[in-house]
Formats: C-alpha cells, structure tokens, sequence
C-alpha cells in the first residue's frame, strides 16, 4: 500500500508530525513525488538517504593532523598559526612550531612557575589579550574610508606622503642620566658627545641606521624632519634612550594612485581605532570600576 497517500490537509498543516513527515515536506517536490508511490521499506531507504544528505558537511577544521601523546592537533589549530589553509608540503614547519608550544606548555604547567602569582598574571593576560584581538573586530564591523578621507589623512600626516624621507643617522644608547645630565649640554656633534662622554667613563657606540619617516612614531618623524643635519638630537626606544645625528636625507615619492591606497588603509585605521574607543567607553560607562591606592 503507498504510503502517506491519504493524509488529511490539516495534518500536514500540522506542527505536530513525526520526523519522517518533516523530512518530507523538506524535499524538494520531486524526490516527494516519487516518494509518494513507493512502498514502507522503500520510502525508509530514500528518508535514510535525504537525512544523510541534508547532513551538514563536517568541518574540515576539526580534521586530526597530529597527536601528543593522544592529544590531537586539528586543521583549526595550523589555520590560527599561519593565518590561513596550507598545502600539505607547507605543514611541516607550522606543524613543528605547534608541536614545540604545546610541548613547552606543558612542561610550563608542571613548573612551579605557572602556579606562582607572576605565571598566573602573565597567562591571564595572554589568554585576554587572545580574546581582545577575535572580538574587537567584531565589535568595530566592517569599515573602509572613500577618497575624501583619504585625502584628509594624506594632509594630517605629511611625513607619511609629501614630505616622506628615508633618514641615515648615526646613533647610539645612552644613559638616560647623561641623556638628562650636564654632560650633553654643551654638546652638538657626535664627535663632541663622544669626547664629553669619554670622562664618565660611558661606553658610547654608534652606527648608522634609517629612519622611515613613516612608520616611526609621529613625534620622531616630526624630530627628525626638524633637526638639522650633523646636530645631535635624543629619542626614546622603548627601555633606551638613542642619541644620534642626520648624515643624509632621501625623498621619497610615491604615485598617486599608491599614496592614495596607503591613505585609505590609514584613514580606515583610524575609523576603526575611534569605534573602538566609542565602544570601550560605552562598556566602562555600564560597570563599576574603582581604582585601589
């Protein structure tokens, strides 16, 4: 006898069906058509069938690429060490890289390190910092800047476009106390510096290094443009202070069409940067946070 040939209208209309009946009405019209004619054992080999193809298809992400000591290594985990899919004869070093972390890791978790209040700290940063980097760009969303704005950035930032230089200065560290001290005062010249330092018995080497306008921080690019050539000038880097002089200066010029890509990346920087702040600020505003002295 065919099956489902005599069902009432009002049941298919009906939210309350047996699964197979829902898996029905899913069908596209003409598996349902042939369905309608075949036999009980028949129809339940199509509906095995059309489940497992409205299955969905498993992620390949989740795929075991390695194990340690029964630990598995997915597809997912080379995809967040290499920012994307690899070929197989590309795996090998990524591979490696997560294999000597999680080895690492491990035997940090057995140290009496990872359980002391600076292990903590340093855990819960990275594990925060990790989670800052996914969601921030979920809450920024999508954002690109059109040629007006790129324009603006291009003359808010003239040592990046106009007037970009690449800087050969010979510079070295020094003591932040003779960077602050009477001992440079009087100084103009590296060959000065060098004979004012001799006393103190500093060690003061120097080589040449450029400088990029544009991609050194805005004040530094500022100084440099600024200094005269051969005249001593003091800038931080990161825990050192760099004292150094201009040797030669280089323009560089861009095209237009390659200033103005560069200008919107910039400007869509910055879009992205004032959303987030705006967002931040919106979620300090909705909890309570006190400052211990």
């Amino acid at each position: 006898m065919p099956v489902f040939r005599k069902v009432d209208v009002r049941y298919w209309q009906s939210r309350k069906k047996p699964w197979p009946v829902r898996l029905l009405i899913r069908m596209p019209w003409l598996v349902r058509l042939q369905w309608w004619h075949l036999g009980l054992s028949d129809a339940l080999v199509v509906a095995a069938l059309a489940w497992l193809s409205l299955r969905p298809a498993e992620d390949s992400r989740s795929r075991v690429v390695a194990r340690i000591d029964g630990v598995a290594i997915t597809e997912a985990d080379l995809i967040a060490e290499t920012g994307g899919r690899l070929a197989a004869d590309q795996r090998e070093g990524p591979l490696d890289a997560v294999i000597d972390r999680r080895l690492l890791a491990t035997a940090a978790g057995k140290d009496a390190m990872a359980r002391s209040p600076e292990g903590i700290a340093m855990a819960q940063r990275a594990r925060e910092m990790m989670l800052a980097s996914l969601i921030a760009p979920r809450i920024v969303g999508e954002v690109s800047a059109d040629d007006a704005a790129a324009r603006r950035f291009i003359a808010a930032h003239p040592a990046k476009f106009g007037q970009r230089q690449m800087v050969l200065v010979d510079a070295g560290p020094i003591d932040p106390a003779n960077a602050s001290g009477p001992v440079l005062s009087r100084a103009e010249t590296l060959s000065q510096a060098e004979a004012a330092l001799r006393p103190t018995g500093a060690d003061f080497v120097h080589t040449r290094r450029v400088i990029d306008t544009a991609t050194v921080p805005p004040e530094l690019a500022a100084q440099v443009m600024r200094v005269p050539d051969g005249r001593l000038f003091l800038w931080p880097m990161g825990e050192r202070t760099m004292l150094g002089a201009v040797i030669e200066r280089t323009p560089l010029v861009m095209s237009p069409a390659t200033e103005l890509e560069l200008a919107r990346a910039g400007a869509a920087a910055e879009i992205r940067q004032a959303r987030l702040a705006a967002a931040l600020k919106a979620m300090r505003a909705k909890v309570a946070i006190r400052m211990s002295r």
